[in-house]
């Protein structure tokens, strides 16, 4: 009976193992290349980054601006808390008491603007449909006994008493003197005489005409109307109450204007000129 033990190989001599290492490092070992598994797994990988980063942004921004929300709150929390002295609200009342005596002062000694108080004014009636009842008299004594059609005008003497009572109601006119070159023109184009009563009114454009209305009291021509109502002449009652309301236009055609956009008022001063002149289509 015996026992046969495995033999153990005897190991390369150490020149050996040397020399064959030495043999695979000069030899080209292959190197590992990653590539992906499948077409177009590259691309889904780097937008699956973009949107990472685009989230990480986001919710960036969200936390800063809850922090400035916080921040902003405990500011405020923080000056509602400060206790101010008396002295501070007492100068904050005078400063705000003398800013309304000096707004009082400057209203009362600001110079008005002086109107002529000489020749005729050419008041229009605007599309604001609602007088009150003081004001209703004004329009009545300036437009014959009525509140004045739409687009109508009237002549009358530019004295003190008449202009207060036109600013009374610049609301629902508006007003100014005409130089004599557009009066001319809107004597011509618009003013029209009527003969008798249930007669048509027959426009004043011929001198023949005047002179038949006008004649015995020495007006013979156009040029005679323009210059008594562009002075107040001693026949401008007379020429006014002839004439009549003359059809100007309706301002909210003429100028393409709504109802919620401002409607002429008040006096025109420099630009009454311009707006008939583009009314009269000059």
């Amino acid at each position: 009976f015996w026992l046969k033990l495995p033999v153990r190989p005897r190991p390369a001599p150490r020149g050996v193992c040397e020399a064959i290492m030495a043999d695979l490092l000069d030899s080209e070992i292959p190197k590992p290349v990653f590539r992906p598994k499948s077409e177009g797994e590259a691309i889904k990988i780097a937008t699956t980054v973009l949107k990472r980063r685009d989230l990480n942004l986001k919710y960036e921004a969200r936390t800063a601006q809850k922090v400035a929300k916080m921040q902003a709150e405990k500011l405020r929390l923080k000056r509602s808390r400060e206790i101010r002295p008396l002295s501070y609200f007492i100068k904050k009342d005078l400063r705000s008491r003398t800013d309304r005596i000096t707004a009082q002062r400057s209203l009362k000694f600001r110079k008005k603007p002086k109107m002529e108080t000489a020749g005729a004014l050419l008041v229009v009636r605007n599309n604001d449909p609602h007088p009150c009842n003081e004001n209703k008299e004004i329009l009545k004594e300036f437009f014959q006994g009525r509140t004045g059609k739409f687009g109508t005008g009237r002549f009358i003497r530019a004295t003190k008493e008449n202009i207060d009572k036109l600013m009374r109601i610049s609301r629902l006119v508006y007003f100014g003197k005409l130089s004599r070159k557009l009066l001319t023109e809107l004597i011509q184009r618009r003013a029209t005489v009527t003969k008798a009563e249930g007669e048509e009114p027959i426009p004043l454009k011929d001198n023949r005409i005047v002179e038949e209305q006008l004649g015995s009291h020495g007006i013979l021509c156009v040029a005679d109307i323009v210059e008594e109502l562009h002075s107040g002449g001693e026949q401008f009652e007379l020429i006014r109450d002839l004439l009549g309301a003359v059809e100007i236009g309706d301002a909210m055609k003429g100028f393409k204007m709504t109802p919620a956009q401002f409607v002429l008022q008040g006096d025109m001063k420099d630009k009454m000129d311009e707006r008939i002149a583009e009314l009269l289509g000059v």
